[in-house]
């Protein structure tokens, strides 16, 4: 087999090297996983993986040599990443939930076992909403309402709604 030369040996040596950092890579993780933190590290070790790549990216893109050959392009796409990022930016900020606190007494939901989807459609009976607009509202099916509004009457003991609502008002439950 001929020996590379110049840019072949480059290919050959990059590409060796990419095959080295991802078998650490794969050390690492494993080693990690096996540990038993592997739920508190699982981010970190995905962020870590995300970003090694992207060094090897930038490495096989030879940033230096493109930029020169390529300068309009080259700020014309910064340009672009600069305003994807601002506009991804605003659309969580403008259009992103905002963070929901639980009604009422949270600890007495807590001992009940009532869970967050549990405690919005509590809510939403209490203003009065039937079966099919808690659905609208919640983005689910009426029957999907309809079973946690059974869980809601178990974990309350109730057997009718207006029964439901005053042992959630008895116990703060809302607001």
């Amino acid at each position: 087999m001929p020996r590379p030369i110049g840019r072949e040996h480059e290919i050959l040596n990059f590409t060796l090297w990419i095959l080295i950092t991802l078998s650490r890579v794969n050390t690492l993780l494993t080693r990690i996983w096996r540990s038993g933190i592997a739920g508190r590290w699982r981010p970190i070790a995905g962020y870590a993986v995300l970003l090694g790549l992207g060094a090897a990216l930038l490495a096989w893109l030879d940033l230096q040599r493109l930029s020169r050959s390529l300068p309009g392009e080259m700020h014309l796409g910064l340009v672009a990443i600069v305003f994807l990022v601002l506009g991804v930016w605003a659309g969580a900020r403008l259009f992103g939930a905002a963070p929901q606190t639980a009604p009422g007494n949270p600890e007495a939901a807590d001992v009940l076992g009532l869970t967050a989807r549990e405690r919005e459609v509590l809510t939403l009976l209490a203003s009065g909403l039937t079966n099919k607009e808690m659905a609208q509202r919640m983005g689910v099916s009426p029957n999907t309402i309809k079973t946690h509004l059974a869980h809601v009457f178990e974990k309350l003991g109730a057997k009718r709604r207006t029964e439901a609502l005053a042992r959630a008002r008895d116990l703060n439950l809302l607001d």
